[in-house]
C-alpha cells in the first residue's frame, strides 16, 4: 500500500484501515479474555432463573451494582425462560467456557441445570417451544425464528461430541 499519493487519498486510507484494524485491538486488550469470560458468566448467574433457564434480551457484559443485583436476583422466580434470541442456549456455552477457564463448580452447575431444562422442555414430537414452562399463545409453538429451535439442537449435539468443553455432562443425559 502506497503511503503518499498527490491526493492524499492513500494516506487517509491507511489511516482508516489502521484506526478500523486497532480499535478492537485497543478493545481487547483493555480486559483479559479470561477476566471478561468470567464477569459474563457472573452476570448470566444471576439472570438464571429457578427452573434453570434464561429470560432473553438482558446484557449479559453489564456491570451492575449491588443494587441492579439485589433486583435481578428478586427475579428468580419469575416464569419468563425461553430460547429466543439465543437465550439459554447461549449462556449454557459461556457458561462452559467460564467453567473450562476458571474450574468454577457454579458455572458447571448453572450449565447443568441449563441443560436439564432444556432437555424438560423438549416436546414428544423432538422440538421446543419458544417460551417454557406453561407456554401460551405463539411461544407454545415450535419456532425457527432467531434460530430458536435450532440453536437448541445445535447446544445438544455440542454437549453430546464435544467432551472437553462439555466434561461435565455423563453420557446418560
Amino acid at each position: 500500500m502506497r503511503l503518499f499519493s498527490r491526493s492524499g487519498q492513500a494516506v487517509i486510507r491507511w489511516l482508516i484501515l489502521m484506526s478500523m484494524t486497532l480499535a478492537p485491538l485497543h478493545v481487547a486488550l483493555a480486559e483479559p479474555v479470561d477476566a471478561r469470560k468470567l464477569r459474563v458468566a457472573e452476570t448470566i448467574l444471576l439472570y438464571q432463573r429457578r427452573n434453570g433457564g434464561w429470560p432473553k434480551n438482558y446484557d449479559r457484559d453489564e456491570t451492575l451494582s449491588p443494587q441492579a443485583k439485589a433486583m435481578i436476583r428478586q427475579d428468580r422466580n419469575n416464569n419468563d425462560t425461553m430460547i429466543d434470541n439465543g437465550a439459554t442456549h447461549e449462556e449454557i456455552r459461556l457458561l462452559a467456557a467460564a467453567y473450562q477457564a476458571s474450574g468454577d463448580k457454579r458455572f458447571r452447575d448453572a450449565a447443568q441445570k441449563g441443560i436439564a431444562y432444556l432437555l424438560t422442555g423438549q416436546y414428544e414430537n423432538g422440538g421446543w417451544p419458544q417460551r417454557f414452562p406453561n407456554p401460551q399463545g405463539y411461544a407454545k409453538h415450535i419456532t425457527f425464528n432467531d434460530d430458536a429451535m435450532i440453536g437448541v439442537m445445535r447446544l445438544l449435539r455440542d454437549v453430546s461430541r464435544d467432551a472437553e468443553t462439555y466434561p461435565f455432562v455423563s453420557d446418560d443425559v
